[in-house]
């Protein structure tokens, strides 16, 4: 299993994309699972490496970087996979207010280091509806 702390790893994706920094965001990724990234509105939809790296050079595109937080991680790990869900929020490009937004994620072992598989993003119907 990875010696990484699992928020750490989270965090270094976290940091990729605020600062759309393609080839940082590919690092974080599974190179031998065919990784997912399915975001919250209907079009977010990128499956593959070349379709994930795609989606991401097509966000970095924008002006403004998106901006996550995540203050509330609860992680479970079974070996080599690690799942996760986080409550928090995110600062959409050229937006003044923090939305709800929600994060499922799988990770796996990799040459002794913990990549993403799938990030499945999604916005509560309101902000009250956040877990306690």
């Amino acid at each position: 299993m990875a010696d990484q702390n699992l928020d750490a790893v989270l965090d270094a994706l976290i940091q990729a994309l605020m600062d759309r920094d393609l080839a940082g965001t590919l690092a974080c990724l599974s190179s031998r699972q065919e990784p997912a990234v399915i975001g919250s509105e209907a079009n977010e939809v990128a499956l593959g490496r070349d379709g994930v790296a795609g989606f991401f050079r097509r966000i970095y595109a924008r002006p403004e970087p998106f901006r996550f937080d995540f203050p509330t991680r609860s992680w479970s790990v079974r070996g080599d996979v690690a799942w996760l869900t986080a409550d928090g929020s995110v600062l959409e490009p050229a937006a003044t207010e923090d939305k709800a937004y929600r994060l499922t994620a799988v990770f796996v072992v990799e040459d002794g280091a913990w990549k993403l598989a799938l990030w499945s993003g999604s916005e509560p119907a309101d902000s009250d509806s956040r877990r306690d």
